[in-house]
């Protein structure tokens, strides 16, 4: 169970760690814009540049996406970090325990559970192929 400093603890990181999400988002979404409109688009180019560009805003946008989902997350971690169960893993019910939640404060299982999760995930991604 948190204590109230320990919920403080946690609310102050998430707040700082979702505000410089925001600055990575608003910068990342620059970059785009930028190669966007180095882009040839119809005019004739090098292949391999365009080749490059393309590359390139598909990382900007895998980037944007995985910041915009831990933003998510930690969104929904504060909405409810003053819930009688926030610290409690989806799964089993335990404690997920301080330290876990500092160093991923948007979690929601307890370490072993977690670590189910993921093999169970893997094991499935396995068989799809």
């Amino acid at each position: 169970m948190l204590n109230g400093e320990q919920r403080t603890v946690l609310r102050q990181a998430m707040s700082r760690r979702l505000e410089d999400l925001r600055g990575l988002i608003l910068e990342e979404l620059a970059v785009e814009e930028q190669q966007k409109e180095r882009m040839p688009g119809d005019r004739m180019g090098d292949f391999r540049d365009e080749a490059v560009g393309a590359d390139l805003l598909r990382t900007e946008d895998a980037l944007v996406g995985l910041h915009r989902s831990e933003a998510q997350r930690l969104e929904a971690a504060l909405a409810r970090i003053d819930d009688a169960d926030f610290g409690h893993c989806a799964d089993c019910g335990g404690a997920i325990g301080f330290e876990r939640l500092r160093a991923y404060p948007g979690g929601t299982r307890c370490q072993p559970c977690q670590g189910r999760f993921e093999s169970a995930a893997s094991t499935a991604a396995r068989r799809s192929r």
